[in-house]
């Protein structure tokens, strides 16, 4: 049933942040993403991204702070930060400032909330945000209701992006249709089983810039993350299908995105398998990445000292129509393949550290058998 809603969905790289992003009318920035996403772009993502069991940390715990960052370039740095405070002021009322940074080549955003939750009863809650800035035009409001039913917590919320900036602009553009989001997000399981649902939908929006140039955008995005335990086997999925239109003027570029993620294990061995699909269409053409990542790893568990060995290997097609100005299209069909070694410190229950080493396996033996490194960090408070 799970596969089927992911499929079925209109579907942008793994937010880490779907209830707390804020989308607006951009000047066609999706092309500069297209251009950079090569052959090896989905292996530097499945290494340097937070592990699965990691999604439901950052969502369960109340004050917490999550980090990573690995080399997707010569030049280039992935970064995902995210940092959340709760302070419970009393039994109703609790407080929250989250701050959440992400950069690749698809998401650029770097956003700060902060807010208050009231909770009137056990079963519900009601919460009030915005984001804090020195321009008025550009600050935005979110509210949402949580259900607590059934061992989870069901949120309903909506987003309003720069509510004032039609009356506090100080570019001189305003909004023809102004942009707003709406979502729902399920919560519910342990540590070792657990389900996390996100569906956002952002309906088109529209910014009248002072050269009187229009730009339009809407998005939409599903995620589906669970961890689950059958027949002594630890099995998790974690999946996302999104999808973002951009046009100025006569210009438009679309991107969709289609990623399952199914792995594995059983005794510190396991195996898994991500597949994923980009689909760009602009008014001059059409490109389509397909990624196949098959991988195996052991882990070698201590007592506070973790070892964790990778092979992955991936198979990689393009397929390019009309004219779409890239400089990625570096193989039409190759296969790679990748070891990865991870270290990670638990230095207690609160925080740890993981550093990774990768290598190139198809240039092994010569100066470009090192592919890159990553750190993470994680801080429970």
């Amino acid at each position: 049933m799970f596969f089927l809603i992911m499929l079925i969905s209109q579907i942008w790289a793994f937010n880490g942040a779907p209830q707390w992003s804020a989308y607006e009318p951009r000047t066609m920035k999706l092309e500069e993403g297209f251009s950079r996403v090569d052959s090896e772009y989905v292996s530097d993502q499945l290494a340097y991204s937070h592990e699965i069991n990691q999604e439901y940390l950052w969502a369960l715990d109340q004050n917490r702070a999550d980090f990573t960052f690995g080399s997707i370039s010569s030049d280039n740095f992935l970064y995902q930060g995210r940092l959340k405070l709760i302070n419970q002021i009393n039994k109703q009322w609790s407080f929250k400032y989250l701050v959440f940074e992400q950069q690749d080549f698809e998401i650029d955003q770097s956003q700060s909330w902060i807010g208050v939750n009231y909770r009137p009863i056990d079963s519900i809650a009601f919460g009030v945000y915005g984001t804090p800035s020195s321009d008025k035009g550009t600050i935005d409001y979110k509210i949402s209701t949580t259900f607590y039913a059934f061992n989870g917590e069901l949120t309903l919320y909506s987003v309003k992006t720069d509510l004032m900036k039609n009356s506090k602009s100080l570019d001189g553009s305003t909004y023809k249709i102004k942009p707003s989001s709406y979502g729902l997000s399920w919560l519910s399981g342990s540590v070792d089983e657990f389900l996390l649902f996100n569906y956002r939908i952002d309906p088109v929006s529209q910014l009248e810039l002072n050269n009187s140039d229009i730009l339009e955008s809407k998005h939409s995005l599903t995620q589906l993350v669970f961890q689950q335990k059958f027949y002594s086997r630890i099995w998790r999925l974690k999946s996302e299908a999104s999808k973002i239109f951009e046009r100025s003027n006569q210009n438009w570029a679309q991107q969709q995105l289609y990623e399952i993620r199914l792995e594995t294990e059983k005794n510190n061995l396991g195996i898994g398998l991500l597949w994923k699909k980009y689909l760009w269409h602009k008014n001059t053409g059409f490109l389509e990445h397909d990624n196949y990542l098959p991988y195996v790893y052991y882990n070698i568990r201590g007592d506070r000292l973790n070892h964790k060995l990778t092979y992955e290997s991936t198979y990689h097609t393009s397929d390019q129509i009309g004219v779409i100005d890239v400089s990625n299209t570096d193989c039409k069909a190759c296969f790679e393949h990748r070891l990865n070694y991870s270290i990670t410190k638990d230095f207690n229950d609160n925080f740890s550290f993981r550093f990774k080493f990768t290598f190139d396996m198809d240039e092994f033996g010569t100066a470009s058998t090192w592919e890159g490194g990553s750190g993470q960090f994680y801080l429970k408070f």
